[in-house]
């Protein structure tokens, strides 16, 4: 669900949290005692679902150029239509890339 853009938007925070709220308990992430190799293994259950992995440092710089973003100041926040629009540029790059099952 993360991984695929159907229609002109992203898959929003709380459906991500929702999936996230069952599956990582189905695989019990939280029975790791450091916390800090707990919170790493979460962070990698949420990276491999919404397919991040597969994101390369070519196609960020892509989709920030795309949308004008390439010379904007470090330190200037975005608004969340911007960011919107970066992730829905990332995710229709690699859906393009990805095979259909």
């Amino acid at each position: 669900i993360c991984g695929t853009v159907s229609s002109p938007g992203i898959v929003t925070f709380v459906q991500l949290q929702i999936q996230q709220s069952k599956e990582p308990r189905a695989q019990d992430l939280d029975r790791i005692r450091l916390s800090t190799y707990r919170t790493a293994c979460k962070l990698r259950f949420v990276q491999k679902k919404c397919n991040l992995h597969l994101v390369d440092i070519w196609n960020v710089i892509e989709a920030l150029r795309e949308n004008a973003l390439n010379n904007l100041d470090p330190n200037t926040e975005l608004n969340v239509s911007r960011l919107e629009a970066v992730l829905s540029t990332i995710f229709y790059q690699l859906n393009k890339r990805m095979p259909t099952t």
